[in-house]
């Protein structure tokens, strides 16, 4: 809900660094922090200094961290050998954190050429991810699959409404809540 007054902070003295802001409710239930930011990669987050990323991840005690990086990574020419090791190196930073938490790393989403084939770097990255999270014993999603593999997200952009914007990378809003639902089933499996 919203808040019913305005609030605000002030420093009493010096010139604090703010991180950001934690606003939660009292009543128990999940609790999800999302840092999504738009053009990032793994390789963002191995750039932010290291100490002060690693206190505010522990201050969280997070269950579980999910990972989500690649689609970023497919556009360019970063090698599948390169992605692994900032995918790995995040992987380290996340367990020096918060090394009670389950993790899962999510694949990138297909990415449509304009034929409407996917682009070849999807399905390398994805299983490169696959292969990373397997050795570091956490759960993997192939956003990739789950949207069909080859081809997969040509489809979703002929869905009504589409899922697939018209830049051939990015998601609709209804494309990220059908991935959303499709990540629940594979985590929470009905049977």
């Amino acid at each position: 809900g919203k808040a019913k007054e305005p609030f605000q902070v002030r420093a009493k003295s010096g010139a604090p660094e703010l991180f950001g802001v934690i606003l939660e409710s009292e009543k128990p239930g999940l609790v999800l922090d999302n840092l999504g930011i738009n053009g990032a990669r793994a390789s963002t987050v191995l750039a932010w200094e290291e100490r002060a990323w690693e206190a505010e991840l522990r201050a969280r005690e997070p269950a579980l961290v999910v990972l989500a990086y690649g689609t970023n990574e497919a556009a360019s020419t970063l090698t599948a050998a390169r992605y692994q090791a900032h995918e790995k190196a995040l992987l380290e930073r996340v367990k020096k954190a918060a090394p009670n938490a389950d993790c899962l790393m999510i694949g990138p989403t297909d990415m449509a050429t304009p034929e409407g084939g996917s682009r070849p770097r999807v399905a390398e990255l994805d299983a490169a991810l696959e292969s990373t999270a397997r050795e570091s014993g956490c759960a993997f999603m192939s956003a990739y699959r789950a949207m069909g593999g080859e081809g997969g997200f040509a489809k979703w952009a002929k869905e009504s409404p589409p899922l697939g914007s018209p830049d051939r990378i990015h998601l609709t809003p209804k494309g990220y809540e059908a991935l959303a639902e499709k990540t629940v089933e594979r985590l929470l499996p009905k049977d």
